[in-house]
């Protein structure tokens, strides 16, 4: 039968236990919390590229007939032919078809519309759906007064996403791909523009305002970064846990 002394030792164990379960707990939620910012904004620049497609959807098949396009009745039957696709790769395939027959295209205009989906089917679509569905998991790395944590890219797993993130920094590879998606999304709502006013142009102080087709954009690379990526991080996304101290025998 355990002593008085023995039971004080034992709780005192499961005390000691219990608070580093839940530091290691906050830990992990620290970790994880650049990596989260990161991957959401990759989703976010995502969506908004996809959305500035489904404008330029509309231009494509309907310019010439897009008059006060604003309202609901220029619109209503091209967002309801591209939201109707159940992906967006077939949204993209359906824009880039229907880019090669619209008559009122230059093809200088055709070209640049189809670079553009090619640039997404390129690196990007698979980049982001690796991003999106690789399994993730927190790595420890032992050091003298403790653990510093990361998270890395499950190779274990079986998964083809996670293969093709192992040993690459997670952050860094997010980060790329939502400032690809962000550059890209920002071309198309240019392509978007130039033809809406070319139908509609805008009335300015000395006449009508036409907007230029824009330019291929230069796309960024994997060694530049954003600002927004230095204020998400901490550490490089590593969490320092030091561990608790021994109990007495």
């Amino acid at each position: 039968m355990a002593t008085d002394d023995e039971k004080k030792a034992a709780a005192l164990r499961r005390k000691r236990n219990a608070a580093f379960s839940a530091r290691l707990e906050r830990a992990k939620k620290r970790t994880f919390r650049p990596y989260g910012i990161a991957l959401s904004y990759l989703v976010f620049n995502w969506n908004r590229l996809h959305e500035a497609l489904s404008l330029l959807f509309i231009m494509v098949v309907n310019a010439p007939n897009s008059k006060n396009h604003l309202g609901t009745a220029d619109r209503a039957v091209p967002l309801a032919i591209w939201h109707s696709m159940r992906s967006d790769s077939s949204q993209r395939d359906m824009l880039r078809a229907a880019t090669t027959v619209a008559p009122h295209l230059t093809e200088r205009q055709r070209a640049d519309i189809k670079w553009m989906l090619q640039e997404i089917d390129k690196s990007l679509r698979g980049d982001r759906n690796s991003a999106i569905h690789a399994p993730l998991t927190f790595s420890a790395i032992e050091i003298a007064d403790g653990s510093e944590f990361a998270m890395n890219a499950n190779i274990f797993s079986g998964s083809r996403h996670a293969k093709k993130l192992g040993g690459k920094n997670l952050i860094e590879e997010f980060d790329r791909c939502a400032a690809l998606a962000d550059c890209l999304e920002s071309y198309a709502s240019a392509m978007y523009g130039a033809l809406l006013h070319l139908y509609n142009p805008s009335k300015g102080i000395f006449g009508e305002v036409f907007f230029a087709w824009p330019k291929k954009p230069k796309l960024p690379h994997a060694h530049q970064t954003n600002n927004r990526k230095a204020l998400s991080r901490r550490n490089g996304g590593k969490v320092l846990l030091r561990r608790p101290r021994s109990s007495p025998a």
